[in-house]
């Protein structure tokens, strides 16, 4: 299932709104079974909160924290959510498809993720549509649509999140991902 980012509708809001939908249309279709081998829909699991972790990282954060009040502490207490799901990509990417293991940590990363959309569209979106204008938006939703063909497609924990370290390790990991994914694994 390959995830079509390339929407040209809506502002930065309904953009993220979409992408969450996509990520949770790939956590049903392995919900309730054992993902005990090499599977596509659990690679482009990994490539899609991959991709997502880091738009919201290099836009949606330093969007926040300049944008909302308490836009600080509301971006760095959403990034550890990040953070977490992008170690337990890592360890899902490194291990090999028959290991039951792989299965464990795909379920909970799919827990993490779910709790992590909730709050963000219960609390974090209803924000920044009752404090910015909607050209603001619109301006943001086309940052997020041009970035998406650009963000690296593997989870990257240990990638900078709050500073200019951000674009620039964005910049330098999308082409080395691109090579991993073309020779690697997953295709």
């Amino acid at each position: 299932m390959q995830i079509d980012r390339n929407c040209d509708d809506g502002d930065g809001v309904d953009f993220l709104i979409e992408d969450h939908r996509r990520c949770e249309a790939l956590f049903k279709s392995v919900d309730g079974q054992t993902v005990s081998e090499e599977t596509p829909v659990v690679n482009e699991i990994i490539r899609c909160l991959s991709v997502h972790d880091a738009l919201e990282a290099e836009y949606l954060y330093p969007f926040i924290e300049t944008r909302l009040p308490d836009g600080n502490e509301l971006a760095r207490s959403n990034i550890g959510d990040h953070v977490e799901i992008a170690a337990l990509l890592t360890e899902i990417d490194r291990r090999r498809p028959d290991e039951s293991y792989r299965g464990e940590l795909l379920v909970k990363v799919i827990t993490k993720a779910r709790a992590h959309i909730v709050e963000e569209e219960r609390n974090l979106f209803p924000q920044l549509r009752r404090h910015l204008a909607p050209e603001e938006l619109t301006r943001f939703g086309a940052d997020l649509r041009a970035a998406s063909s650009k963000a690296p497609s593997r989870p990257h924990p240990h990638a900078p999140r709050f500073s200019v370290g951000t674009h620039f390790a964005a910049a330098m990991l999308r082409p080395v991902d691109r090579l991993r994914d073309t020779f690697g694994r997953r295709r």
